[in-house]
Formats: structure tokens, sequence, C-alpha cells
């Protein structure tokens, strides 16, 4: 009988190869009415699916959280031995509880969040869109708490670039220069092979 998981997890393993560090766009997307989580291995400028699992419809809004955390443990347990993966996701996965859930398995990350976003720290606090700094600079605000019933200690990277409509608030626990992890995120955009 064919094991549709342990051929996805092989799949992994080939596309990753002896990398020792691989950048993962993880997103939703969805095939007719199947939600679909999907997450991809972006190597060359392009983006391999890799993993990707499938929600019933009905159960989305009642265990949502619980079945992207599955998710994100099943990857960190596929990975080649000695693989480190980075995860790079959009603003729909931007919960606290997520991020702790990620580094509790040994993922690294690059979430994007919306400017609503309440942060307590030593540089800044308050509401990230109302940080101030110049257009086409990056802001870095190390140990920075994401200030929520429970909060988590991150990093928060802040880009605006000229071409972009809104500014980028990245919390990521990678200790790379500002630039480096923006870019990271934007290796995101430049595929068109991951649904979504």
């Amino acid at each position: 009988r064919f094991d549709d998981r342990k051929a996805q997890e092989q799949l992994l393993k080939t596309v990753v190869g002896d990398r020792k560090r691989v950048l993962i766009a993880v997103d939703w997307t969805k095939v007719r009415e199947w939600h679909v989580l999907v997450a991809g291995v972006i190597q060359r400028g392009r983006c391999v699916p890799v993993l990707w699992a499938v929600m019933d419809p009905q159960k989305l809004y009642k265990s949502q959280n619980a079945f992207e955390n599955a998710f994100f443990t099943w990857l960190a347990q596929a990975l080649p031995d000695g693989a480190r993966a980075v995860v790079l996701m959009d603003r729909g996965f931007r919960r606290v509880s997520l991020v702790r859930h990620l580094r509790s398995i040994g993922l690294s990350f690059v979430i994007r969040t919306s400017g609503t976003t309440r942060v307590t720290g030593k540089c800044f606090s308050g509401k990230l869109e109302d940080v101030s700094f110049p257009r086409s600079r990056l802001l870095d605000l190390p140990d920075t708490r994401l200030t929520t019933r429970h909060p988590e200690e991150t990093r928060v990277v802040c880009l605006w670039e000229r071409r972009q409509l809104e500014p980028w608030y990245l919390m990521t626990d990678l200790e790379e220069p500002t630039r480096a992890v923006a870019q990271n995120y934007g290796k995101r955009f430049r595929n068109g092979d991951l649904p979504g």
C-alpha cells in the first residue's frame, strides 16, 4: 500500500540533500473546497513543494492552530539529520503560541507580523505601526517581548523599501544581520511554485 506521508518525507530529504541550512516557505492554499497547508524548499529562486497536509473544511476554524502545530512538528522530524530549517511565513501565522512551538521543536523562523502587534522592549514599546524609522532603512528591535497574556521574547526586524506598499515587521530568532533577515523573507516572493 502506498504511504503518502513517507513519500513526502523522502521527497523532503531528497530536495534538501546534504545542505546544512534550508529556507522553507509555508502557506495555506485551497484546492476546490479543501484547505491545504504546504511547505516548499526554496532552491535556486524556485520553491519546491515537499510536504502538504489537507484539512477538512468543517474542522478548519475549530482546530487550525493544533493542525498547524502538528504540521510543523512533522516537518521538524522529517528533516535530514544535521539540517537546520528556517521557515518563512506571512501574517496568517503571526500567533505568539506558534513562535513558542517552533522554538520547542527546533525550527528557526521569519514570520511577518502586522503593524497592530504590540511589543515591549528597550528600543521601543507600543504598536509596531507607531515605530518611526526612515524609508529604505532597516530597524532592528532585539529582545522584544510580544505582549500578550503570555509574553514571548523575540527579535523584530522592520523594513519599508521604496517599492513596498507597506512596511514589513518580521519576527525572527535568527542572529544574522538585519539585511540578511529581510532578504531571507523576500525569497518567499521570488518563486512561483508554491500555491497560495
